[in-house]
């Protein structure tokens, strides 16, 4: 074999295993995916708490039982899950707590900036209590 080929193999060798490295390190555009979405969801549930938020200011600082329109606070369309495009579950744990639930794709403690005690990985679900 020429001298030539075998460094242009060498090279397309390195390329390939630099990018299986890579994906194997980072997972790949499918994992970016998830990390996406997840943002998403993350997104969405803050949209959610600030009009449970609101809903309870109006209604003597109790959280609702469910998330209905109010005329007092804007009425945002309630977010689905952008891949199941599921309804995240909201649920009312007390007059001033609450939880919402959504399926995330990726485990939310390797987001470096992910710091919530109030978060269960096992069920997906953030806890919330009303400001005093």
């Amino acid at each position: 074999m020429p001298q030539r080929l075998i460094r242009r193999l060498a090279v397309i060798g390195l390329v390939l295993f630099a990018l299986a490295l890579g994906f194997w390190a980072f997972g790949g555009p499918t994992k970016a995916a998830m990390e996406r979405r997840d943002d998403l969801r993350l997104s969405a549930m803050r949209v959610i708490e600030s009009r449970v938020d609101c809903i309870a200011h109006f209604q003597d600082g109790v959280v609702p039982q469910a998330i209905t329109p109010n005329d007092n606070c804007l009425d945002l369309i309630a977010p689905t899950d952008p891949l199941s495009d599921q309804p995240y579950v909201f649920t009312r744990t007390g007059d001033k707590t609450y939880t919402i639930c959504a399926a995330f794709e990726t485990d939310l403690r390797a987001f470096p900036d992910f710091m919530r005690l109030d978060f269960d990985p096992t069920t997906g679900c953030f806890s919330y209590r009303l400001a005093e």
